[in-house]
């Protein structure tokens, strides 16, 4: 999340018709801009605040705005910014300076609660105990309690400690106004970064293998995966940079070769079997794409050994809480992709040509919240373009349905994601 500066003056223009899942940008902007999502509020120092929401149809990024009178866009350290939002909540953080020679940062939490089935106005909160609890933050989440129309909510803080794979879990339930902390340990999954927790029997399917190999030392998972859970659903999503070792053999453990993941064996850590495989220039890659194997090891770091990436691939995963198992879905490839749009050639031919597809550099698979099968995909030509485009994939048919440009100031492998799935805008009413 970047300083703000002057382009928090103009909120793009949106849709007037919310749809029902959006791509929300989690960086708010500070203007002055009005329609009936708008709820206001005051801030520790009684100073009123309103905060507005802008829905856009995927794969166009949705954007919230934020508008106080007695401040200006220089009194915001960085921009506004949604920590965690689900159904028809979002929690909001306003990171402000002090009004004192010292430098320093004060931060607020506020609770956007949109509009209910009753005729219940949209409303905004201050959560004024919150703040002390987020010293140690690690992660947090926070889910409506009695439906969408009830005032009640929990909110769960994931602290750090001391003690490696140990955590203290924050508990706020809104109805009895009361905190808890416990401890809680998560063993193996210590050195993950979840940002989307549902409980399983077994977990999540093994990395694809560059995945797992980059992940504890350089990315985050957010960047390469993504979970949803629609109508007792769940479905995952995966994407990896494929890379062709081009002196040696190597050792790969390659999870997208299974049909099906059992929970039994996801918990024992025996549900993909190791592979040799031998790549050099002396023996050209001609497999299909769509049966590729990965040409990526562990030992990607060692000096003098040399790849060649040659694209892309996602793979996805489906099952139901109450199964043991996780089915593969679909898996696809860079140069699977077929466009049926002749505008899209304009709009970005590095995508379109094969020959030059594998320099687009591709992260943030975000899964269709809707029962779709559609991934939404940050791309961009160069690393440092601003200029980004939301790629819309059907995984099923491996079409690109749409594209969407997106500014985004950070690097495509930023830890933070540039956008979010959310479910919000299904409670907009902006007429």
């Amino acid at each position: 999340m970047g300083k703000v500066g002057p382009e928090s003056f103009r909120p793009p223009a949106t849709t007037s018709c919310p749809p029902a899942w959006v791509l929300l940008d989690p960086d708010g902007h500070v203007a002055d801009r009005d329609n009936a999502t708008r709820a206001e509020t005051l801030t520790s120092k009684g100073q009123p605040i309103a905060v507005s929401f802008f829905a856009a149809e995927p794969p166009a990024v949705s954007h919230f705005c934020v508008h106080c009178l007695s401040m200006n866009v220089f009194d915001f350290y960085r921009q506004p910014c949604i920590i965690y939002s689900a159904d028809n909540l979002a929690l909001i953080e306003l990171s402000l300076k002090h009004d004192t020679k010292f430098f320093g940062v004060h931060r607020e939490y506020f609770l956007y609660r949109a509009a209910g089935r009753r005729g219940r106005p949209p409303s905004l909160e201050r959560l004024p105990g919150l703040r002390r609890h987020l010293k140690t933050l690690a992660n947090i989440a926070i889910v409506p309690c009695g439906g969408n129309d009830s005032e009640h909510f929990v909110l769960a803080v994931l602290g750090l400690t001391s003690m490696c794979g140990q955590y203290n879990l924050h508990v706020f339930r809104s109805q009895n106004m009361r905190w808890t902390v416990k401890v809680v340990v998560m063993g193996k999954q210590a050195a993950m970064d979840p940002t989307k927790v549902i409980v399983l029997g077994g977990g999540e399917p093994r990395l694809l293998p560059a995945n797992a190999a980059n992940h504890v030392s350089k990315h985050h998972s957010n960047q390469f995966r993504d979970l949803v859970c629609v109508n007792g659903v769940i479905k995952l999503v995966e994407i990896e940079n494929c890379w062709r070792r081009t002196d040696r053999e190597v050792v790969v453990r390659d999870v997208s070769k299974v049909d099906v993941l059992y929970d039994h064996d996801l918990a024992l850590g025996e549900d993909v079997d190791t592979e040799k495989v031998t790549y050099g220039w002396d023996r050209p890659f001609v497999r299909e794409f769509s049966k590729v194997e990965v040409l990526y090891d562990e030992e990607h770091s060692t000096q003098g050994d040399t790849y060649d990436c040659y694209g892309w691939r996602l793979l996805t995963w489906t099952r139901t809480v109450s199964y043991d198992f996780w089915q593969r879905g679909s898996l696809v490839h860079l140069h699977d992709l077929v466009f049926q749009d002749p505008r899209h050639s304009a709009l970005l031919p590095e995508l379109v040509e094969k020959d030059a597809r594998k320099s687009i550099q591709t992260c943030q698979p975000t899964m269709s919240g809707d029962g779709h099968d559609v991934v939404y995909l940050n791309s961009k030509v160069e690393q440092k373009n601003t200029n980004a485009w939301i790629v819309a994939v059907d995984t099923r048919k491996k079409i690109v349905l749409r594209l969407a440009p997106f500014w985004d100031e950070s690097s495509v492998y930023r830890t933070s994601p540039s956008y979010i799935g959310s479910a919000l805008s299904k409670y907009l009413n902006t007429v």
